[in-house]
């Protein structure tokens, strides 16, 4: 079972007025990643998030570190990651043990060899997925003697190049798309009770949606919806919103349309805010889901019956009728503010 941690004010403790600072994203190719990997890579770009945003150094600190031994080979670095708190140290240790490829189709080949350069790049944000070079599909291909075109060296795979060739296709997409598309999902985070019925029911299939996302592009669930959580953290600073995690977030909409203008200055200016995230995440997804072949998209669409529609999405109308009492959700962020102010407002969440 996968154990959640919340972490607060990490280090120290940021000034009244942080910097605000926006964080490129890292370019993620999980073919050439185990799953403890990409899951390690994942933590260093929400501690970059949240740490650059909040101007605290000792998480900035600890993303530096983590990239460092992702440098170095994960699985190769003799004793413990020193990260400079024992929580994210032991979701380390964790992650090192986790050598499974990250990708299920085309999978890293050994986990002794330290990452390419251009990826390590990738994951520190200064290189784009396009300067990535992906494990070459044509490895499927039939082979020919290079002396005699027609005689078969080794029998190729259609289907597996194929599928290969889709991989590569699928996790560029969600490279360049998942970010803006990330607040369509929104309610994946959500609790599983206490939501009004249109959150609960929207719940179901933006979990669909996520675990389809995934079978697409054959990558670990737990990796998937860490990736989109980050998506959503980055997309919040992209429209001028505190990056919080998307439980905040879905908080912080469900506040804003039962309380509107009675709430005061910070909900006005939080609603417009949000319901652009959102407008936004639908031409976004709509993109996405239209890049994909028609097979998978028709299987994207029947498991999540309206994808890429406004109403399909998170909506102010979500909550119209619903009582203000807090819906079963993580208790870390009940009574929060709703646009944070203080280092308490940089939660770090993390898998362990």
């Amino acid at each position: 079972m996968t154990e959640i941690a919340y972490i607060r004010g990490i280090g120290n403790v940021p000034p009244p007025e942080f910097s605000r600072t926006a964080t490129p994203a890292p370019a993620y190719d999980p073919q050439q990643m185990t799953a403890g990997e990409f899951r390690a890579a994942l933590l260093a770009d929400q501690l970059n998030i949240l740490g650059s945003y909040y101007d605290i150094p000792a998480e900035k600190a600890a993303s530096k570190r983590i990239l460092d031994a992702l440098a170095i080979g994960l699985h190769n670095t003799a004793g413990n990651i020193d990260t400079g708190n024992a929580t994210i140290n032991r979701a380390m240790r964790k992650y090192k043990n986790l050598s499974r490829p990250a990708a299920k189709f085309l999978a890293r080949k050994s986990i002794v060899t330290r990452l390419p350069d251009a990826l390590l790049a990738g994951l520190a944000g200064q290189a784009s997925i396009g300067e990535i070079q992906f494990p070459d599909c044509a490895q499927y291909l039939p082979e020919y003697d290079p002396y005699d075109n027609q005689t078969l060296v080794r029998y190729g795979d259609a289907d597996a190049y194929q599928k290969c060739q889709r991989q590569v296709e699928y996790i560029g997409y969600y490279n360049r798309n998942l970010t803006k598309a990330s607040h369509h999902i929104l309610y994946e985070f959500t609790a599983g009770t206490g939501n009004p019925g249109s959150v609960a029911t929207k719940r179901v299939l933006h979990r669909n949606a996520v675990s389809k996302f995934a079978e697409l592009g054959w990558i670990d669930r737990e990796n998937m919806r860490a990736w989109v959580r980050n998506s959503i953290l980055r997309n919040n600073v992209d429209y001028q919103i505190d990056p919080l995690q998307p439980e905040a977030t879905y908080q912080a909409l469900r506040d804003a349309s039962q309380q509107g203008i009675g709430a005061g200055g910070a909900f006005l200016i939080l609603l417009p805010k949000l319901l652009s995230a959102f407008a936004g995440a639908v031409s976004a997804t709509m993109a996405l889901v239209a890049a994909l072949k028609s097979n998978d998209r028709l299987l994207l669409q029947n498991a999540t019956q309206g994808i890429g529609t406004a109403t399909w999405g998170p909506e102010q109308e979500d909550f119209q009728g619903a009582g203000t009492g807090t819906p079963g959700q993580t208790p870390a962020f009940n009574n929060e503010l709703i646009i944070p102010l203080a280092a308490g407002a940089a939660a770090l969440l993390l898998l362990r």
